[in-house]
């Protein structure tokens, strides 16, 4: 592709990926980290769908996409509601608060090294 056309490409993506909404008119707090919620996500899109969406060959990003906003409620559900008060500075109620405790290690972001920092702690001995 000529270079020229880089940025007619990129709004491209973003139009496809945004679902036709176009630009998101603030940046919004990150709430999902694709990697790490998979397997929270995974099982209510298989409700929606009525099927296991891992065995279909081929299914459009817009589909996938409106399946994902209609989970309803669920674990991943609430570990996004919980991320978003978290983010916000709201409190969480006393229910929230337990779950919270209990759960961390699902709404907690975990930290992503590059592998340079990988190389290191293996020099160190840490992995």
């Amino acid at each position: 592709m000529p270079p020229e056309h880089y940025e007619d490409a990129i709004q491209a993506g973003i139009h496809f990926i945004n679902c036709d909404f176009g630009d998101a008119p603030h940046k919004a707090p990150r709430l999902v980290d694709w990697e790490q919620d998979y397997s929270l996500i995974i099982a209510p899109i298989n409700r929606v769908i009525g099927g296991e969406v891992r065995a279909v060959k081929y299914m459009h990003w817009w589909y996938f996409l409106a399946a994902y906003q209609q989970i309803g409620d669920c674990t991943f559900a609430q570990v996004v509601r919980i991320r978003d008060r978290l983010t916000r500075g709201k409190r969480l109620d006393k229910s929230d608060q337990e779950w919270y405790r209990k759960n961390r290690h699902l709404v907690d972001f975990k930290r992503k090294y590059t592998s340079a920092d990988d190389e290191l702690t293996k020099k160190w001995g840490v992995i």
